[in-house]
C-alpha cells in the first residue's frame, strides 16, 4: 500500500502556511481599518465578503480551466467557503450593539457561532441541493452508528458539488453528515463507511463543541493583542508598528486554533479506523485528495501525508476493523 501513498513535498505545507497567512493578514487589515477610520462593521464585513468571493472566483475558473456559470460557481463557493461568512454575521451583530466590551463581544461571538453551526445543514441542504441517500447506504450508517456507540439521531443527507468533494458534519441541534453523491461514485463500500466512521468520530468527540470553543479562545488572544497595542500606546504611534503586531496577533491566534483543530481531525482518522479497515480510510483520503480542486480558506486538516502515516503507526492498536 506504501507506493499508492503520493509524494507530498515541503510546498504542500508551505501553501498550507501562505493561505493561514492570507486568511490571517485579510482579518487583521479588516479590523484594523474598521478601528482606524470607524467604518460601520457590516459594510466592512459585506465588502471583504465581495472582495474575497471575487478573488476566490477568479481563482476557481483557473484552477478548473474553464468557463463556469456564476450562478452554479457562488453555490459551490457558498459551500466550499461558508466559514468565511463567519466574519460578515458576527460584524452584522457588532454593528447593531450599543457596546463593544470584551464580554460583548465574546458573548456575540458565541451566538454567531452557534448560528453558523446550526445553519450548516440548512445551507447544505439548500445550496447543495440536498437528498436523501440510498437505503443501502442509510442501513449501513444506521448500523455503523450503534457499533459507535451514538445513540443520538444522526442524520445522514448528500449534497452535490463540483468542489466540496468530502464528507463533514454540521448541525448542534439537528446533527447531519453531509456526503458529495459524487463520492458514491468514486470510492468503495468500505471505503465511503470508512468516511462515515470518520464524521461520526467528530460527534462522539464532541468537536463541533470544541471547535465552537476554540474559535473563542483564539478571538480571546485577538483581544488580548488589542489590548496590548492600546496599553503600550502603538494605535498612537505612526508607522507600520500597529499593523506588524495586528498581524503577528492574528498568525499566533489562527496558529493556535489550527494545532487544536488538526489534532481533532488525527484522532477522527484513529478512531474511524479502530471501526473500520484502515486500509479503507487511506485509500479514501487518497482518492478525495485528488479529487480536490480547490484549496481550504484555512488548511484546517493536517497532510495526507501525515494522516496516512498517523493511522498506519495506530494499526497495531486497532485490530477490530471490518473485513
Amino acid at each position: 500500500m506504501k507506493d499508492s501513498t503520493p509524494s507530498l513535498s515541503l510546498s504542500y505545507h508551505l501553501h498550507d502556511a501562505i493561505l493561514a497567512s492570507i486568511a490571517a493578514i485579510a482579518m487583521a487589515l479588516f479590523v484594523l481599518i474598521e478601528l482606524k477610520y470607524g467604518f460601520n462593521p457590516a459594510v466592512m464585513g459585506l465588502i471583504f465578503l465581495v472582495i474575497v468571493s471575487a478573488i476566490l472566483s477568479l481563482v476557481e475558473s483557473v484552477l478548473r480551466g474553464k468557463e463556469t456559470r456564476a450562478r452554479d460557481l457562488f453555490r459551490d463557493l457558498m459551500l466550499n467557503y461558508f466559514e468565511m461568512y463567519l466574519v460578515f454575521i458576527y460584524a452584522i451583530i457588532l454593528s447593531i450593539l450599543p457596546r463593544r466590551d470584551a464580554l460583548t463581544q465574546l458573548s456575540t461571538l458565541l451566538v454567531a457561532l452557534l448560528v453558523v453551526a446550526n445553519a450548516v445543514p440548512l445551507i447544505f441542504d439548500l445550496a447543495g441541493r440536498g437528498s436523501d441517500p440510498p437505503d443501502r447506504l442509510r442501513r449501513d450508517f444506521e448500523e455503523l452508528r450503534e457499533r459507535m456507540g451514538i445513540r443520538a439521531d444522526v442524520r445522514l443527507r448528500l449534497f452535490k458539488s463540483s468542489l466540496l468533494k468530502t464528507a463533514l458534519l454540521g448541525g448542534l441541534i439537528r446533527p447531519t453528515v453531509f456526503v458529495n453523491e459524487d463520492l458514491l461514485s468514486e470510492l468503495s463500500e468500505g471505503e465511503i463507511r470508512s468516511i462515515l466512521a470518520h464524521e461520526l468520530a467528530h460527534y462522539m468527540g464532541g468537536d463541533l463543541i470544541r471547535y465552537v470553543s476554540y474559535s473563542l479562545l483564539v478571538y480571546l488572544v485577538l483581544l488580548l493583542t488589542g489590548e496590548a497595542v492600546t496599553v503600550t500606546g502603538l494605535a498612537r504611534g505612526s508607522g507600520a508598528v500597529t499593523p506588524v503586531v495586528m498581524i503577528v496577533g492574528f498568525v499566533t491566534a489562527l496558529f493556535i486554533f489550527l494545532v487544536l483543530v488538526r489534532r481533532r481531525e488525527t484522532r477522527a482518522d484513529l478512531v474511524a479506523a479502530s471501526f473500520t479497515n484502515p486500509d479503507d480510510l487511506i485509500s479514501a483520503l487518497i482518492k478525495i485528495h485528488g479529487m480536490r480542486r480547490s484549496p481550504s480558506f484555512l488548511p484546517t486538516h493536517p497532510s495526507l501525508e501525515d494522516r496516512i502515516e498517523a493511522i498506519r503507526r495506530a494499526r497495531p492498536r486497532g485490530e477490530d476493523r471490518d473485513a
